[in-house]
């Protein structure tokens, strides 16, 4: 480039000294070459305008104008800061290839095609510079981002472009980039990258788990205006950089709009593959990066390898920019560095790739280290620049103009929609239903500010109406609470009574199970003393028959003895049947002694159930006496028997003649006899008393089983009916339960009601419904 610059001076100079004797085919080409890089440099100059339409229209209609005057700050600032340093930092004589020493303020440039070319390459300077402009865009202050593109429009361009085109290092390198995919575009790309990382996501645009939210552009169709405009200007980008309309200028040409074509098309399809859709923020990206990405070989490539590169530039623009948002969270958002950055990166390469005449490793490494070169000095410069902002002057604005938009809070431009805005934000603030937006008639704001102006007036009947109903239910809950606390407290009076009568109920319980133990034992006492009187009987019975059979004994006894008495005198031989009866008399004597004492036991016994029997055994102690006197008497008169059949024994083994003696005896034995036959019939006459009165006891003792049986039976139907009522308690206790569960419920209930009442009733005061105004 500097060797041009060196031509056209002489070349000027040269037809300045011979103008009368120039011939008229020079002049006309010369005029030529100088018309199309003017117009080339006014086409360039035009895509400030595509830059302008497309991130404002990107971005929310909040932040619109901001970004709209950013581009526009772009080139005021940019132009002056070039034509005063930038322009001699690029192409002034070399300073070991590092920067330009001179040409500051166009010192020296007096030609018209140098004037023509310093316009061209102040256009060059503006598209580097407003690149960053998209992507730190909605939340960097204007004041910083001015400093920005002062910074690169004075220093990141000019000394890389230096590097590039005016004679530095790279291109003694033999670094190729034709018309700026590194030196104008990866620079912005770059740039703007640091700038993305530095400053932040905008707010909102990550949830807290990290989740991408999508902020949709205000004006999409604006935004495909700009990259029409932008693909526009871009023939004047490319074309021009020929500096001349010469035989290759429609091979640029055709080889820029089929890399756009290219690249535009790549990105749709990915966008349907990706989210089954056609994402048009996709396809206007993808079209710019086919741009970028052939711009640095777009003079020396075949048009379908121009096809390639931009195809491959559109898939990398939506892939990086996926990349970049979904999994490095860096909001960048126009897709800056996609499109300008990995576009750049890819058509700087693709030089060395598709190129006929560079398909060498040796500008392979040329172009890789101009890549490099780029990163470093745009990256690490942009990377300082913003930061030391941010600790400086301040970098970001602050949250609540982030959130009213940096229309207002950086320039105060205010708009229809702005005001509507500001109205629905007061509103919601003051909670002031009175107010009402601003209309326009004719415009879309004021339609919907009409329509939001309906929506408060049906909003502010419905408040008013809420607001009566909130202190009526305000009132109602608290009557209901009232009531609901005196139920609650009823119940609990209910149970408290009930728990008493319960506790009454268990204790009757418990003295019936106690009279039904006390009447079963009372009837197995009586059981038992049935039993034993009844054994009792039996043995008065048998008393009874063994008397009789005793008496009848003793009658047999005084016929023999009276028989003996009278044939003792006639015979001897009596003597032995004597002998024998007296035998069966002390058989007789054994049977009175155990008849004494089975007397003697009865009394014993009878003696005992007396004392058992206390005042109803007083029978049984008048028998029991009578038996022991009997028992008494039996013993000593059977005592006495003996001892008479002990000496008639005697008499009868001393002597026969002891038989008058035995007349005698026999005498006394019928006397003892009849005397004993005679205390039989008496003991006879009290057995059969005391049997009867056995007996008579003995039905009594039935009739009282009968009666105690009848009595355990009562016992047993009032137990089933008590059981019955303990049923019943326990059943009108589950119940209180559950009505004391239900009016605690009740109560919660009416208490909650009544908070939630109160507090709507605070929430609709919150609102206030006066007048209509603005």
């Amino acid at each position: 480039m500097r060797k041009w610059l060196i031509f056209a001076s002489t070349l000027f100079i040269f037809t300045a000294e011979r103008a009368n004797a120039e011939p008229a085919g020079i002049a006309l080409s010369r005029d030529v070459d100088l018309t199309w890089v003017i117009v080339s440099a006014a086409l360039v100059f035009f895509m400030q305008a595509g830059f302008l339409m497309l991130e404002s229209g990107l971005v929310r209609s909040k932040n619109s104008i901001n970004v709209a005057i950013k581009n526009l700050t772009d080139y005021l600032l940019g132009s002056l800061c070039f034509f005063a340093v930038g322009y001699g930092l690029m192409f002034g004589e070399s300073w070991g290839g590092w920067f330009g020493t001179n040409l500051f303020g166009l010192e020296g440039v007096t030609q018209g095609k140098e004037l023509a070319f310093f316009l061209f390459q102040t256009t060059f300077m503006g598209t580097a510079a407003t690149i960053v402009s998209g992507a730190v865009a909605e939340r960097m202050r204007f004041s910083a981002y001015v400093i920005c593109s002062i910074v690169v429009s004075l220093l990141v361009y000019p000394v890389f472009g230096h590097w590039a085109w005016g004679g530095g290092w790279l291109a003694s390198l033999g670094f190729v980039d034709f018309a700026g995919s590194t030196v104008v575009h990866s620079v912005g790309g770059w740039v703007s990258l640091a700038g993305v990382i530095v400053i932040g996501a905008r707010r909102g645009r990550y949830d807290e788990n990290g989740k991408l939210q999508a902020f949709s552009g205000h004006n999409i169709p604006a935004a495909v205006l700009g990259a029409f405009i932008l693909w526009f200007g871009w023939f004047g980008f490319n074309g021009g950089s020929l500096l001349a309309p010469t035989d290759k200028l429609p091979l640029v040409l055709v080889n820029t709009s089929l890399a756009a074509s290219a690249g535009g098309v790549a990105a749709l399809l990915a966008s349907w593959l990706a989210y089954r859709k056609s994402s048009v923020e996709a396809a206007i990206n993808g079209t710019l990066a086919g741009l970028v990405g052939v711009t640095a070989a777009c003079h020396i490539v075949a048009p379908a390898a121009s096809i390639a590169i931009g195809a491959v530039a559109g898939l990398l623009a939506f892939a990086g920019d996926w990349f970049m948002t979904h999994k490095l969270r860096l909001d960048d958002a126009v897709g800056a560095f996609p499109v300008h950055g990995l576009g750049g990166i890819w058509g700087t390469l693709a030089v060395a790739i598709f190129a006929a005449d560079h398909q060498t490793l040796a500008q392979f490494q040329a172009q890789l280290s101009g890549i490099l070169a780029c990163a470093a000095w745009s990256f690490g410069i942009g990377l300082l620049l913003f930061g030391g902002l941010r600790l400086t002057t301040g970098l970001r604005v602050a949250v609540h103009h982030e959130e009213e938009g940096l229309n207002v809070s950086e320039h105060g431009a205010r708009t229809v929609w702005y005001d509507l805005m500001h109205t629905m934000r007061n509103m919601t603030r003051e909670r002031d239903l009175g107010r009402r937006a601003p209309t326009e008639v004719g415009t879309e704001a004021g339609v919907i500010a009409e329509l939001f102006n309906d929506l408060i007036e049906s909003m502010s009947a419905i408040i008013s109406a809420v607001r009566a109903e909130a202190s009526g239910m305000d009132a109602a809950a608290r009557d209901l609470t009232a009531s609901s606390d005196g139920i609650s407290s009823a119940v609990h009076e209910q149970a408290s009574r009930l728990e008493e009568i319960t506790a009454v109920i268990d204790a009757a319980k418990d003295a019936f199970l106690s009279a039904t133990r006390m009447s079963g034992r009372q009837q197995e006492g009586l059981a038992a003393s049935f039993d034993r009187l009844a054994e009792l009987a039996r043995g008065f019975r048998s008393i009874d028959s063994d008397l009789h059979e005793a008496a009848r004994a003793g009658l047999e006894l005084s016929s023999i003895a009276g028989e003996g008495r009278d044939r003792m005198q006639r015979t001897q031989s009596a003597f032995l049947r004597i002998r024998d009866a007296a035998d069966q008399i002390r058989r007789l004597f054994d049977i009175l002694n155990e008849i004494s004492d089975r007397l003697n036991l009865l009394s014993l016994n009878a003696s005992i159930e007396a004392a058992r029997s206390g005042e109803a055994g007083r029978g049984f102690a008048v028998v029991a006496s009578e038996i022991n006197r009997l028992s008494v008497a039996t013993s000593e008169n059977t005592e006495a028997a003996a001892a008479i059949l002990g000496e008639s024994d005697s008499s009868v083994i001393d002597a026969s003649g002891a038989l008058n003696d035995m007349a005698l005896s026999f005498e006394n034995i019928l006397g003892g006899m009849n005397a004993l036959e005679t205390r039989i019939a008496g003991v006879r006459e009290q057995s059969g008393a005391h049997l009867s009165r056995a007996e008579s006891l003995q039905g009594t003792l039935d009739q009282l089983r009968s009666e105690g049986e009848q009595f355990q039976n009562l016992m047993s139907e009032r137990m089933r009916e008590m059981a019955e009522v303990f049923i019943a308690v326990d059943a009108l206790n589950d119940a209180l339960i559950g009505v004391t569960s239900g009016s605690e419920q009740l109560q919660a209930t009416s208490h909650a009601l009544s908070e939630r009442s109160s507090l709507l009733r605070k929430l609709v005061e919150q609102f206030r419904v006066s007048e209509a105004g603005v």
